[in-house]
């Protein structure tokens, strides 16, 4: 993860590059773990949705610090739906666009109430041709290169504290933390870097619900409903702490990502279409 483009395709899809861990050569087996089932049992909502967003059409503008304020796009459709166990199944698929090079990538992710990732898996594939500069004496010097990356991932929650019973209820005011422990496995194969790692993610997010409800019509006029303004920051090991804004949709039941910043990088969501259950 070093300069330009390169660093963006290797955030976004879970650090495939430069990845930490050990070697492995089987994949990450997606199953949730039997001692989780309890814990996420008495965290979902038990509430109906009024209005079931079904799908949503946005755009993420990425600024990265490797970028030299060139701005670069994320193209987003995502399609939801709510299991019997009240999870939420989210496919996703991206087209990226920035300067010098395109990626795109298919993500599936099973989560709880679409804050805390329980299992995912993505694939993308990038090309890029692209000229930056290398430092070398003091001077900087003109590079041309190009890059092409195919790249995967796997995630599964092991371990899950939260100290609020109402995480997918949430309400105005409130404050809430999660600890969460997750095994990733990233594959990357290309021009100048393969690897089929695994390693243990440890994170903790603290979060803070806004004390207004909003309309969010605010957030593209075809939404249904209020929604909470909630903001968590998030501290890890290995290191990716970040700062990450969502919305919670009131008449949906779920988290929506608005924006993160962390240390290279800072994105911003715009969202514009959204499609909702038939009554």
């Amino acid at each position: 993860m070093r300069v330009v483009i390169f660093i963006i395709i290797c955030t976004a899809l879970l650090g495939a590059c430069a990845a930490p861990g050990r070697d492995v050569q089987v994949d990450l087996p997606l199953v949730i773990p039997d001692a989780l089932y309890p814990e996420l049992s008495s965290k979902v909502s038990r509430e109906p949705a009024q209005s079931r967003v079904i799908s949503f059409s946005k755009t993420l503008t990425l600024d990265n610090k490797g970028n030299f304020g060139m701005l670069a796009y994320t193209h987003q459709q995502q399609l939801f739906s709510f299991r019997q166990d009240g999870l939420l199944q989210v496919q996703t698929t991206a087209s990226f666009q920035g300067p010098g090079g395109i990626s795109k990538s298919v993500d599936q992710t099973l989560s709880l109430c679409g804050l805390v990732p329980v299992l995912g898996e993505a694939a993308g594939l990038s090309n890029s041709a692209m000229a930056t500069a290398a430092s070398a004496g003091g001077a900087f010097l003109p590079l041309n290169f190009s890059l092409s990356l195919q790249s995967a991932t796997r995630r599964r929650l092991s371990r899950l504290e939260v100290d609020s019973s109402n995480l997918c209820q949430p309400t105005p005011g409130m404050e809430f933390s999660i600890q969460m422990e997750s095994e990733i496995q990233s594959k990357a194969n290309g021009q100048v870097y393969s690897s089929n790692k695994q390693f243990t993610l440890t994170e903790q997010a603290k979060c803070k619900v806004g004390s207004d409800l909003l309309p969010a019509s605010d957030l593209n006029s075809s939404m249904r409903g209020q929604y909470l303004a909630v903001s968590c920051a998030y501290t890890a090991e290995p290191s990716n702490d970040r700062k990450v804004e969502y919305a919670f949709l009131l008449a949906s039941g779920m988290y929506v990502g608005m924006g993160e910043v962390a240390k290279w990088q800072t994105d911003k969501a715009r969202y514009e279409s959204v499609k909702y259950q038939s009554e």
